[in-house]
């Protein structure tokens, strides 16, 4: 087995990039650009961050409701690679198929997945250990032979797929610009993200990129619209494609991946903590922690969680002590970020209106918030 050693000075410079990709100054494709890496594992990197993750959108209404009138109104799409990897990292590559008559890929984002299976074939191919400096602390990651095929294995399907299910789209547009501009163009994005907004450009279709910046390149630069997953499983419901719990699936997905901003209703975080049998762990505790950041604004945060609390009364397979411990850990969460006081104020309000027909189980809910007020404080 190999041990890869980091220089302390590239791990700074490394931290330092990561730090202007996680405040929004970055793209995926300029992050691996500037750090010599593929957007591949600059991606992989990210899901595996919790702290970081995917800067999937920015999470505002009106950007939101754009995104689905793009999808609602389009025949044919370009796909770059951050949307084939989450696709296909949550087994839904055929959503894509089976939502557009065509779908364009560009020739360099089929290269750049050959790339990264022959390296990952060949050198390192029996594993390997990184050692890495981050806060004056070392860290060690080993990657075993097992983990290495697996990757070759994901990255081979997407691979296959695009060849059975996609139109590899010639470049012409991208060489309408000057030479100078598409050289630092592909120098800062990343010649497969660049191809793939032309394709976009030259079709007439939206980018699907799961890379927010990306998308606001696109839509700044060359007029592309565009959308990211979550989206698209929304107009796929629509469409009648999958259902309801299909897409709460796909939104627990999403949350287990770090991308950020996903929309979360009071059912994604109900079936997320079904899908770990009614305790705070897993894919409900990412869930939870996706609804309890600093920048979310309370009032919407405890309109989602009344509504889970709603979904837990109605759901006849959960034991009362499993209803308590969950309500609990919900509260818990929301009072590291938010104000206690102002998270009972808004119990108080928002419980009686949504248990306005279950009131003996709305009496009972508001009983739980205020032992948790005495037990806390």
């Amino acid at each position: 087995m190999q041990v890869l050693d980091s220089t302390v000075g590239r791990d700074e410079h490394i931290l330092r990039v990561q730090k202007l990709y996680e405040e929004g100054k970055l793209t995926i494709g300029t992050f691996a650009n500037l750090i010599g890496r593929d957007p591949i594992t600059i991606w992989g990197g990210l899901v595996n961050n919790p702290r970081i993750g995917i800067r999937c959108c920015a999470g505002t209404q009106g950007e939101r409701q754009d995104a689905i009138k793009t999808v609602r109104e389009s025949k044919t799409v370009a796909a770059d690679i951050t949307a084939l990897l989450t696709l296909g990292n949550i087994d839904h590559l055929n959503l894509l198929r089976d939502s557009f008559k065509e779908v364009f890929v560009a020739q360099s984002t089929i290269d750049i997945l050959t790339q990264e299976i022959a390296q990952k074939s060949g050198l390192g191919s029996k594993g390997f250990m990184t050692v890495w400096k981050e806060g004056g602390q070392y860290f060690r990651q080993e990657v075993t032979e097992e983990d290495i095929q697996k990757q070759i294995t994901f990255l081979q399907k997407i691979k296959d797929w695009i060849a059975t299910n996609c139109t590899v789209a010639p470049m012409t547009e991208i060489l309408k610009l000057p030479k100078e501009q598409r050289e630092r163009l592909y120098e800062t994005i990343g010649v497969c993200f660049v191809d793939t907004m032309m394709i976009a450009k030259e079709r007439s279709c939206p980018l699907y990129s799961d890379d927010h910046g990306t998308r606001a390149i696109a839509q700044n630069d060359f007029a592309v619209k565009g959308f990211w997953t979550q989206v698209l499983a929304i107009i796929a419901v629509e469409k009648g494609l999958i259902i309801l719990d299909d897409l709460e699936k796909i939104n627990v997905s999403l949350c287990e991946m770090h991308y950020r901003h996903t929309t979360i209703s009071g059912k994604t975080l109900f079936y997320a903590a079904k899908s770990v049998g009614w305790i705070n762990n897993g894919a409900f505790a990412k869930v939870l922690a996706g609804i309890t950041g600093l920048s979310i604004e309370l009032g919407s945060v405890m309109g989602v969680v009344v509504e889970f609390f709603y979904q837990l009364w109605k759901e006849p397979a959960i034991s009362d002590l499993q209803r308590e411990s969950l309500v609990f850990a919900v509260l818990d969460a929301i009072a590291q970020q938010k104000n206690r006081i102002e998270v009972i104020k808004y119990a108080g309000a928002l419980i009686p209106a949504r248990f306005r027909l279950s009131p003996v189980a709305g009496t009972h809910l508001l009983k739980l918030v205020a032992a948790w007020r005495s037990i806390r404080t």
